[in-house]
């Protein structure tokens, strides 16, 4: 890795690469169906089931973009499966326990913070570039205090499709005022981060899902010569 000590700013995924996702996902999935088997007097094997159906469900209608990944429409899509409209009233407050397990379970890579300040310190740019929706994400932003860290976000609600359309790199690049070739995409993703990013001729690293202490963000910033 080397010869990035010329990009001026920095973009980042959120989920997986700061934090990794599999562990909060399962216990917030944990904390709705048993918040929903004590409504509705279902097993808690049967409500699983059919909140995964409704998660592919809300996929399949709604196409690769940000509101595919609402919880609240998995949820919603879950009580209809069920036939059991006297539950939409749990809809709202089923969501909010979903995200609250989440993030009380999501933990940032050790070197993530380091690496953002010491980006920042530089005189450069950070912007957070991530699938999902707005107003999730910026509830994790708050949760892993990174607001003030960061310069701009960019999230795929806002655009017409999730990663690797070029549309969110786009918004970011121009909410920053950087160059496409003056900036740097961090990513667990080949796909989704790595090709998107190409797709402007942005550089793009991979931060691997075994690093759990984030040690290759230490890498990074030596090849953009600042020190995490």
């Amino acid at each position: 890795m080397k010869g990035l000590d010329d990009k001026r700013a920095v973009l980042l995924d959120l989920d997986d690469t700061l934090y990794l996702s599999e562990p909060c996902e399962n216990a917030a999935a944990e904390a709705i169906v048993s918040a929903i088997a004590s409504a509705s007097g279902l097993r808690e094997k049967e409500i699983r089931t059919t909140y995964d159906h409704a998660r592919e469900a809300v996929k399949k209608r709604m196409g690769d973009r940000g509101s595919s990944h609402s919880r609240m429409l998995y949820i919603c899509e879950l009580v209809h499966e069920l036939q059991r409209p006297d539950l939409l009233k749990y809809v709202r407050p089923w969501t909010e326990l979903f995200w609250a397990t989440y993030v009380d379970c999501a933990h940032l890579r050790p070197r993530a913070l380091p690496f953002i300040d010491a980006v920042r310190a530089s005189g450069r740019k950070v912007a957070i570039v991530s699938d999902l929706t707005l107003a999730t994400q910026l509830y994790k932003l708050d949760r892993f205090d990174l607001f003030g860290r960061v310069n701009a976000v960019a999230i795929s609600e806002e655009v017409p499709d999730d990663k690797p359309h070029h549309e969110i790199f786009r918004l970011a690049l121009d909410r920053l005022g950087v160059e496409a070739d003056a900036s740097l995409m961090v990513g667990d993703d080949e796909d989704k981060d790595g090709k998107g990013a190409h797709h402007l001729g942005i550089a793009f690293v991979k931060i691997p899902l075994r690093d759990v202490e984030g040690k290759t963000f230490d890498e990074i910033a030596s090849a953009m010569g600042i020190a995490a």
